[in-house]
């Protein structure tokens, strides 16, 4: 019984001790504070999504998603712009391949350390890259009204070049270089015409001759004309006509080939802004968007293709959206990607701003 006693007086000492001399407020201290990270991305259901799919499991690891809304274009405004002062706008980036080559050779991103991102390791080799990682991707299609080009006698465009269809031409939408689906349909009419990414011109004299009702920028905007019926078609992200669908509106999706291939990819890539304070919340976030619970909520919510395999299997269940998206490793295989090295933006729109008749 002494003994007893003596050491539950010299544990009581021993804590004593420790919180006297501040031990006890270090060991509390040490763990992580919560992170703010600030992630440039889309708004609208994009956003939504990563609130639903994403934001809680990161929360759970003190970090905290704070948003920076706009299409990648307008993000790099924001970025150049805080870097003139010294200051970094936001810690990630969500973008296309349109803006890609513009940002590496800026050097606008940190090297990626793939140590601390294990959830890249079952991804597409050509979607790891030195400081991007392409974390989704949208299948480049033509979304159409089942109902209206039935009725007008149309059938889906075999090739980009069949969108030159007296039937549905007026009703038909095409879209402008602000919006990611315009640069797969651009290089598609190129091929469709005898050229190719470093000969973009067909592509300006086939949209000539095909003469669109519509062109367009904002995809919502575009969702809203598909529902008062004044556009029956357009190529689209198959993403968009999932949407539709649900919504009720009857609309499939088609993909025409490009050459050998058919359909395409537009992947969206995601990268670490230099000098961003938060480096190690910023690869727990990229980390947590390749999970496969993060990777199949997106993609159920957004129509978006996941990099993570067994997020595309478990889509491939539903019966809808495997009929409708680009799911399984052949489909992907045989999915036309843009050569990004040989066609350069910033020419193709002077040549659009020039050429296209409206």
């Amino acid at each position: 019984m002494q003994d007893l006693s003596r050491r539950k007086w010299l544990k009581a000492g021993l804590a004593g001790a420790v919180a006297a001399s501040g031990l006890g407020r270090r060991v509390a201290f040490a763990q992580p504070a919560p992170v703010t990270l600030r992630v440039a991305t889309w708004g609208g259901s994009w956003r939504d999504s990563l609130e639903k799919n994403l934001a809680g499991r990161l929360a759970a690891k003190g970090i905290k998603l704070q948003y920076v809304l706009g299409n990648p274009d307008d993000n790099i405004a924001k970025l150049v712009a805080a870097r003139r002062q010294g200051q970094v706008a936001f810690d990630v980036m969500d973008f296309t391949p349109a803006q890609k080559q513009a940002l590496v050779r800026a050097g606008l991103f940190e090297k990626l350390d793939y140590d601390r991102l294990p959830n890249a390791r079952d991804i597409f080799p050509w979607a790891r890259e030195e400081s991007l990682v392409s974390v989704q991707y949208t299948g480049d299609a033509v979304v159409y009204n089942t109902d209206r080009l039935k009725q007008a006698g149309a059938v889906p465009p075999a090739t980009y070049a069949d969108l030159n269809d007296p039937k549905v031409k007026s009703h038909l939408a095409i879209p402008e270089p602000s919006n990611g689906a315009h640069w797969s349909t651009v290089t598609a009419l190129a091929y469709a015409g005898g050229g190719n990414e470093e000969n973009m011109a067909p592509a300006i004299k086939l949209i000539n001759e095909i003469q669109p009702g519509y062109f367009y920028s904002s995809s919502p905007d575009l969702a809203t004309k598909f529902g008062s019926d004044d556009v029956w078609l357009a190529p689209w992200q198959s993403g968009w006509g999932l949407r539709l669908l649900k919504s009720g509106k009857p609309v499939s999706v088609h993909y025409p080939r490009i050459g050998e291939h058919t359909g395409a990819l537009w992947p969206i890539a995601q990268g670490v802004v230099k000098g961003s304070p938060n480096v190690a919340a910023a690869h727990e976030f990229i980390n947590e968007f390749l999970s496969f619970e993060t990777q199949y909520g997106h993609g159920v919510d957004t129509g978006s293709l996941p990099m993570n395999g067994r997020a595309r299997a478990k889509l491939s269940e539903d019966a809808t959206m495997k009929s409708l998206l680009l799911l399984t490793d052949a489909q992907l295989d045989n999915a036309f990607r843009i050569d990004w090295d040989k066609l350069d933006p910033r020419r193709w729109r002077d040549m659009w701003n020039r050429g296209i008749k409206r």
